[in-house]
C-alpha cells in the first residue's frame, strides 16, 4: 500500500500541474505499463493442463513455465557456459547432482554435452515447476538413453518440511528463506536506480529519459519489482545430499551444481564428513560476498581449488549486486 500511496500522490501532483506535455507522457507511460502487467500476469493466472513449449536457439523444443526466464536460462547455461567453466569439466558416464533444477535446463545441458551418457539427480521442490522439469528431463535425457532421477525435493542441512515462496512471474526467485525476497527487492531497486543514472550520463535510452519524468521511471521500477516479487506459499519436502548418496548408493559425484536462492550454505552443511571425498567438482551461485568468503574457506580446507567472480557486476558494472558464481575442483594429477 505504501508504494500505491506514493504513486497516487505523485500522479496527483502531475495532473494538477499546468504542463500538458507531462500529463500526456504520464498517461502514455502508465498505459504501457498496464500492458506489461497484463502480459506478465495473463500467463500465470491460467491453470494450464497442457505444458507450454518453446523452441530454443539450438532448435531444441522444451517445456517452459515463463518464456522470458527460459531464454535467460538458455543464455546463462548454453551461451555463457556459466556453470561448467573455470577448470570444471564434464565427461560421458559422469554423475551430476543438479540442485535447484527449476525446469531442468542445466540437466538437459549436461545430457547434451555427454551424448546423454550421464547419471543425473535433479532436485526441484515446487510441484508445478517439478512437473515441467520432469517432462523436460524425460524427453531430452531419459528418452535418449540417459539415466536421470528428477526428485520433487529441496536440499538443506536436515530432512524436514518447509514453506517456499513460489514466484509465479519469475520462478527462478522462489526461495525457502523468509526475508530473502524483500532484501532482494530492495537491492534490485537500488541497482535499477544506479543503472538508470548511468544510462542518463552516457546518453543511453536518451529518447526515453527525455520524455518520461524521473518519478515515473522510479514508480515503474518499483511496480515491476513488486510484480516479480508476488508469490504464494507452498509447503515442500527437504532432504540432504548425504541422504541421497546413501539412498541411491552414489559412489562419486563428478559435478555438484547448486543454485537455490540463498540456501546454498545449508545444502553444503548437509554433507557428512565422509561424503566430501566423493564430490569431485562443485559449481554454485552465491548471494553475497560474505557467503562467498565462508564457502571458499570451507572448500579450500577440504582440499578444493576454488575461484569465484561477481557475475552480475561483470554483466552490469553499475550494480551493487553481490551475487557471485563459485567453481571448485579437487587437484588433478
Amino acid at each position: 500500500m505504501t508504494l500505491l500511496n506514493d504513486i497516487s500522490q505523485q500522479l496527483l501532483a502531475i495532473f494538477e500541474s499546468d504542463d500538458s506535455s507531462v500529463k500526456y507522457y504520464t498517461i502514455v507511460v502508465t498505459f504501457l505499463f498496464l500492458i506489461i502487467i497484463k502480459k506478465l500476469t495473463s500467463s500465470t493466472t491460467k491453470k494450464v493442463a497442457k505444458l507450454k513449449t518453446l523452441i530454443l536457439p539450438n532448435d531444441k523444443e522444451v517445456f517452459s513455465f515463463q518464456e522470458g526466464e527460459t531464454k535467460f536460462l538458455y543464455d546463462e547455461i548454453w551461451k555463457d557456459n556459466t556453470y561448467v567453466s573455470h577448470g570444471l569439466e564434464l565427461k560421458e558416464n559422469d554423475t551430476v547432482f543438479d540442485i535447484g533444477s527449476n525446469i531442468g535446463m542445466f540437466s538437459m545441458y549436461c545430457g547434451s554435452i555427454t551424448n546423454n551418457n550421464i547419471n543425473l539427480f535433479s532436485f526441484e521442490p515446487i510441484p508445478r515447476i517439478h512437473e515441467i522439469c520432469k517432462a523436460n528431463i524425460d524427453k531430452h535425457v531419459n528418452d535418449n538413453g540417459g539415466n536421470a532421477n528428477c526428485l520433487q525435493l529441496g536440499i538443506s542441512d536436515k530432512i524436514s518440511k518447509t514453506t517456499f515462496d513460489f514466484h509465479h512471474n519469475f520462478s527462478l526467485w522462489s526461495t525457502a528463506l523468509p526475508d530473502f525476497n524483500e532484501r532482494r527487492k530492495d537491492r534490485l531497486f537500488d541497482d535499477l536506480s544506479a543503472m538508470t543514472q548511468s544510462y542518463k550520463k552516457t546518453g543511453r535510452c536518451k529518447c526515453f529519459f527525455s520524455l518520461v519524468p524521473n518519478f515515473i521511471v522510479s514508480c515503474l521500477a518499483k511496480l515491476f519489482l513488486s510484480l516479480l516479487n508476488q508469490s504464494e506459499k507452498v509447503e515442500c519436502n527437504l532432504t540432504t545430499i548425504s541422504t541421497i548418496i546413501k539412498k541411491y548408493n552414489v559412489q562419486v559425484i563428478d559435478l555438484l551444481k547448486i543454485d537455490i536462492e540463498g540456501c546454498e550454505e545449508l545444502a553444503l552443511d548437509g554433507i557428512e564428513k565422509g561424503d566430501w571425498k566423493k564430490i569431485r567438482q562443485i559449481t554454485l551461485e552465491v548471494e553475497n560476498f560474505a557467503a562467498v568468503k565462508r564457502i571458499t574457506k570451507k572448500l579450500i580446507a577440504l582440499g578444493y581449488i576454488v575461484s569465484s567472480q561477481a557475475s552480475e557486476r561483470i554483466a552490469n558494472p553499475d550494480v551493487s549486486s553481490q551475487v557471485s558464481h563459485l567453481w571448485a575442483y579437487r587437484g588433478r594429477e
